[in-house]
């Protein structure tokens, strides 16, 4: 069996399959757990295909980052709501609240 060679600038490569680049199907792709689930967020009547962001339409692309938006500033405003109840926690102390201030019961 002939292999198919290219020579480079400091060598020369072999292929690595026996296959020709034409002929060569790649396995069709299946979304993982992690894909579904993303793809599955609520994007309140907004698009939730990306392929819309890169699209031609401006009309589509903007639905579909409005929705994307949307999305990360409820994730955002969460974490910042989280953040104030855990500094306000803080500055109550430990004698008024007691373990929720962050410190362990002594």
């Amino acid at each position: 069996m002939e292999r198919d060679t290219d020579t480079y600038e400091y060598g020369t490569a072999e292929a690595l399959s026996s296959i020709p680049d034409e002929e060569y199907q790649p396995p069709s792709f299946v979304p993982s757990k992690l894909v579904n689930s993303i793809a599955k967020v609520p994007r309140f009547a907004h698009s939730s295909s990306i392929a819309y962001a890169a699209s031609g339409n401006d009309d589509a692309r903007q639905d579909y980052l409005e929705g994307a938006v949307f999305v990360s500033a409820m994730v955002l405003l969460t974490f910042v709501v989280w953040l104030i109840i855990l500094i306000v926690l803080k500055v109550m102390g430990a004698s008024r609240v007691g373990c929720a201030a962050g410190k362990a019961p002594t």
